[in-house]
């Protein structure tokens, strides 16, 4: 995480998800974690979709940024079939970028 992001999203990430910030020997961690980020390989920015748990919580929910818009943070419903959509339409090779949509909705805490 760049530190111009860390100072736009990091206080809004916080303020959501208190839980999600840990203190392990006076060392403050973010347990918001990244598992899938679809933007081709060395294409950062607003692009692509990207998918977060929050490691402090055993509710399984994923949590979606599109095209880098965390101010307007959504929920994949029924993450199983997104992404294994998602796997299917990389694996073989089908043009364009998938389309999450159908499978998101926005987040509300």
């Amino acid at each position: 995480m760049n530190p111009p992001w860390k100072k736009k999203y990091l206080p809004k990430i916080k303020e959501l998800f208190p839980d999600a910030v840990t203190n392990i020997n006076g060392v403050k961690r973010i347990k918001f974690r990244c598992f899938l980020d679809t933007r081709p390989v060395g294409v950062g920015g607003p692009e692509g979709d990207q998918f977060f748990v929050c490691s402090t919580r055993q509710d399984q929910v994923v949590y979606h940024v599109h095209e880098g818009d965390v101010e307007n943070l959504r929920v994949l419903r029924n993450p199983e079939d997104a992404i294994d959509r998602y796997c299917a339409h990389v694996l073989r090779r089908k043009p364009g970028q998938f389309d999450f949509s159908d499978w998101s909705e926005p987040f509300r805490p």
